[in-house]
């Protein structure tokens, strides 16, 4: 159902609104009877990055240097503050624009709106808060590497990523909020290492592989989902997520890599469904705090005797 959303005295305030700056938010309508409008939300497709400042007269960085390129590769328009800033204008003062101090809105229309570019934005360590609309599909190697004073990443809940890449958000060492992501089908090396204080993420079941080291030091992650889709989980994916206090493996994961759960020091149960024991690298639970791990009931002898799991043995019991 639509929903009131202002008055327009006049025809022109309402052409004047749908034209402005924020056209692309929602859609409206005008209704000459009795000068109302209604609206049916829709989702901006543009990114939308917070930027925050310390000072008057901060030069910022704008998009990410290095292997990022030019903004006119990645933007077709830009609004700072509500002002239009050229792609060519940032590119010239190589991707500084001056801010004052307090928060600042820059909102970014991409000429490729499934992709958020390799380095787009690494280490432009004024960013606080990104919306990512819902158009993203990929997050590229160290899109975000480095931000180091981010807070939120809002992403709408039906979302359509599939793939963050390669140290896409590592060293984001503030980020806190709450990640859905219900189609990712892999999440690569060191993806999420060192967001130490983001506690939650939500895998969806499509999810079939994890990169070496994706969530290692992420100190606060609560819990997490790994897909009945995953085969094998390599070394360090989870190292050091020491607020984690139960981890289920599912039945088709064949193979767990070196450290890939030391020092999840605030395990109190480890579930393995697997009929056959997974293989097991060097130091998987070590530093777990001596928690249970519980396996199949019929095949508890074959781990208890004729598997990597025997060195556990003092811990394995039967899933009742």
């Amino acid at each position: 159902m639509n929903e009131y959303l202002k008055y327009f005295e006049t025809h022109a305030e309402y052409e004047a609104y749908i034209n402005g700056d924020d056209a692309l938010l929602p859609n409206v309508s005008y209704c000459q009877d009795n000068y109302e409008t209604h609206y049916t939300p829709t989702p901006d497709p543009r990114l939308i990055i917070t930027y925050t400042v310390n000072a008057d007269n901060t030069n910022v960085y704008l998009y990410g240097y290095g292997e990022a390129g030019d903004a006119v590769e990645y933007f077709s328009k830009i609004l700072i503050d509500g002002v239009e800033v050229s792609p060519s204008e940032l590119d010239e003062a190589e991707g500084y624009y001056q801010f004052s101090k307090g928060k600042h809105i820059v909102k970014y229309t991409l000429i490729d709106p499934t992709t958020i570019a390799e380095q787009l934005f690494s280490n432009c360590i004024k960013i606080t808060d990104v919306s990512i609309p819902s158009t993203i599909e990929l997050i590229e190697e160290s899109a975000f590497f480095s931000c180091r004073n981010l807070l939120n990443v809002n992403i709408p809940s039906q979302n359509n990523i599939h793939t963050i890449e390669f140290a896409a958000f590592k060293n984001c060492e503030n980020l806190s909020s709450y990640l859905p992501l219900p189609k990712i089908n892999e999440i690569k090396g060191e993806a999420f290492m060192y967001c130490h204080n983001i506690e939650n993420i939500a895998i969806g079941e499509d999810l079939t592989k994890f990169g070496s080291g994706a969530f290692y030091g992420c100190y606060k992650l609560k819990d997490i989902n790994i897909p009945n889709g995953v085969e094998s989980i390599p070394e360090t994916c989870f190292d050091d997520c020491s607020s984690l206090t139960s981890v289920t493996i599912p039945r088709y994961v064949i193979a767990i890599g070196d450290e890939a759960f030391a020092g999840c020091s605030g395990l109190e149960r480890i579930t393995v469904l697997n009929e056959t024991p997974p293989s097991l690298g060097e130091d998987v639970f070590v530093d777990t705090n001596n928690c249970p791990i519980y396996v199949p009931g019929d095949w508890y002898d074959q781990y208890l005797d004729e598997s990597d799991f025997t060195q556990y043995r003092n811990r394995l019991h039967m899933i009742q």
